[in-house]
């Protein structure tokens, strides 16, 4: 992960439920650290997602490559940054390290929708201006 765009870094630990009968990751439990690294970012930045009653943020793309294995019990360390901004779209970039060693990359696309209609909307205007402060607008 390019460290010149802030990211933030969450501690999260491969548990036992999170494991198959060999004891390697589920390979779904990834997508649920992503959503906790992006809530626990957004809280940090102010962003909370109780403002935006009006507004969904489905995920619309998501994707992970498993470089090396996570077992049972492993310490890692979730990093999450924005990747790319645009009108109604944002994309998050987001790495998995075990002991300094990068295990897991991985992105998820969210798109803002009414909640009214499900129509794609243009990101609330506070979220937008956040995002794009810390990542490449395009």
């Amino acid at each position: 992960m390019d460290t010149s765009t802030p990211y933030a870094a969450l501690p999260v630990r491969v548990t036992w439920e999170n494991t198959d009968t060999a004891g390697y990751i589920h390979n779904s439990i990834v997508f649920r650290w992503f959503e906790q690294g992006e809530l626990e970012w957004f809280r940090a930045l102010g962003i909370h997602w109780k403002s935006f009653p009006d507004y969904g943020f489905p995920r619309v793309h998501v994707e992970a490559r498993f470089l090396h294995p996570l077992y049972f019990d492993d310490l890692c360390e979730l990093r999450t940054k924005v990747g790319q901004v645009r009108a109604a779209t944002y994309i998050l970039r987001h790495e998995v390290h075990k002991a300094g060693r990068l295990a897991v990359q991985g992105q998820v696309t969210v798109c803002c929708v009414a909640v009214a209609d499900g129509k794609p909307r243009v990101l609330p205007e506070r979220m937008r201006e956040v995002l794009q402060g810390l990542g490449r607008p395009s």
